[in-house]
């Protein structure tokens, strides 16, 4: 990814986290039907509320799940909202550290 942004970065490896979900290997709890990345910001402004110094950069990434299962989702929990037919809308933190030559996703918070 020599040349990509920060978002591109960050939505190549986040669009890899959530399709892990899509998969029969995932907990019914926490399997999508589903989702879309909706927003990635990596303005400065996130990065100086979020950045410890532990990351070479950061985001807050918004996105919808469609649960399989919709009730008793983990994807229900904390600050996700109930959208339309069965969508939940929520967000998170996440940080990027390069190892290597390549790029590790941990996601920091809600």
């Amino acid at each position: 990814m020599g040349s990509a942004t920060h978002e591109e970065i960050i939505r190549t490896l986040y669009t890899q986290y959530l399709n892990h979900y899509k998969t029969s290997d995932a907990d019914d709890r926490w399997r999508l039907d589903d989702y879309e990345i909706r927003t990635i910001d990596a303005s400065r402004l996130v990065e100086a509320q979020i950045n410890s110094g532990a990351f070479d950069f950061v985001a807050a990434v918004a996105y919808s799940v469609k649960p399989s299962v919709f009730l008793y989702s983990h994807w229900n929990a904390g600050s996700a909202q109930t959208g339309d037919n069965g969508w939940v809308n929520t967000g998170t933190l996440v940080g990027v550290f390069i190892k290597n030559g390549a790029y590790h996703l941990v996601r920091t918070g809600y």
